[in-house]
């Protein structure tokens, strides 16, 4: 977007919204820094074999951290996803009671169809997943 901006002379445009994204997600931030109990999440879904999951030190997980949870992985000192199997999320997936981005699925049928185990995560039991998906275009 700054690109396109600087190019089509609309920096200061650009800069304001930037600005003003930037105020709403430290707001945000700010609000979840005194959680006691930081609730447990399940990221991603896997694909083709692999799960990919945040590591400490990825984008994904300063995402994770500054809204107030946690995951398995936290402490693991990567900077980038971590592929791993579905019997190394399993046992996070059945404790955790929120799943978060479960990929480009629509429901909980289609998770279901990627593997039927995954009827035993707590976050499917209890209707606890968000996506990012909500608004597509055709």
């Amino acid at each position: 977007c700054k690109l396109m901006a600087a190019l089509l002379n609309e920096e200061e445009k650009v800069n304001e919204r930037f600005a003003a994204v930037e105020r709403n997600y430290l707001a945000i931030k700010e609000k979840t820094k005194d959680i006691a109990q930081k609730p447990e999440v399940v990221i991603g879904l896997p694909f083709k074999d692999a799960w990919f999951v945040p590591g400490k030190k990825s984008y994904v997980g300063d995402l994770l951290r500054d809204a107030g949870a946690t995951w398995a992985w936290a402490e693991d000192t990567s900077a980038v996803s971590l592929g791993l199997n579905l019997e190394q999320v399993y046992p996070a997936g059945v404790r955790a009671p929120i799943w978060v981005a479960p990929g480009a699925v629509h429901s909980i049928s289609e998770i279901l169809a990627v593997d039927a185990r995954l009827a035993d995560f707590q976050s499917i039991k209890n209707k606890k997943i968000f996506n990012t998906n909500a608004r597509m275009s055709p």
